[in-house]
């Protein structure tokens, strides 16, 4: 059985959740696992990508087809780039149109997290959109649970180059 079904739950199980916002990754972007959540009375912000296709592409047509209830820009300049990072939030009403909010329990929000990065002359671009049970209404709440979670990411790439010279 896959670590997502066995290993996830069980460590979720053990967390007092109450209140939380719990971040997680697209491996962890389940239904089960959001109820498993909702249930320990925490709210969930998933990442949204090739692991749910449907709903993924579903998501992207809203945000190319609406306009969203809330958008929140940040730039930042360091170590020889600049980094722009647009969130933008809408509830859940088109996705329920197409049946899909039923599906995920206690889904308010989609996000999506737009990153431009220009270094040395070159610029990249990527865009992530995440599912959330939490109810804010102003993408700035979104865009610093999001930044926290790379952050968190990025620090333990660090430790695994630099501590266990991966």
């Amino acid at each position: 059985m896959c670590f997502k079904y066995t290993v996830l739950p069980s460590v979720l199980s053990s967390l007092w959740l109450t209140g939380t916002m719990v971040s997680i990754d697209a491996m962890g972007t389940h239904r089960n696992i959001a109820e498993q959540i909702i249930l320990q009375g925490g709210d969930y912000l998933m990442a949204l990508k090739d692991n749910q296709p449907i709903l993924r592409d579903l998501t992207e047509s809203v945000f190319r087809n609406a306009s969203p209830m809330s958008v929140y820009t940040t730039e930042e300049k360091g170590h020889g780039r600049l980094e722009k990072r647009t969130c933008s939030i809408m509830d859940t009403t088109l996705l329920e149109q197409e049946g899909m909010y039923e599906k995920w329990p206690g889904l308010k929000r989609i996000i999506k997290m737009e990153r431009e990065r220009t270094e040395n002359g070159s610029c990249s671009r990527e865009t992530i959109y995440y599912l959330s049970s939490g109810e804010k209404d102003e993408a700035s709440y979104f865009a610093r649970r999001i930044r926290a979670h790379w952050g968190i990411e990025n620090k333990l790439h660090w430790h695994l180059d630099v501590t266990f010279g991966e």
